[in-house]
């Protein structure tokens, strides 16, 4: 196998394995490489931003920061907008 048909064969096993797991009620968590956002999403549907606490027990190691809409969740980088700029630095005072 040459690398493009392992890279498929690795991403066709992801997708397997994400519509699994929603589909058997357990929440997937990945960081979205496009946005570079640590994501939970549903097996509703439902995205949301998370941020990791670290040392914290692993039932309650995540904090939901907003949902996230389907564009949010595929832009390229939400820095430029104002709104979430700024709840960002009051998230980190």
């Amino acid at each position: 196998m040459n690398s493009a048909e392992v890279t498929a064969a690795f991403r066709a096993a992801v997708a397997r394995e994400r519509k699994d797991a929603l589909a058997t009620g357990v929440p997937i968590f990945y960081r979205d490489s496009a946005t570079g956002l640590n994501v939970m999403e549903q097996p509703g549907g439902g995205k949301f931003e998370i941020r990791w606490v670290p040392g914290a027990p692993r039932d309650r190691n995540c904090e939901v920061w907003r949902e996230l809409d389907r564009s949010a969740a595929w832009r390229r980088s939400d820095s430029a907008d104002p709104q979430i700029s700024g709840e960002r630095r009051k998230l980190q005072h």
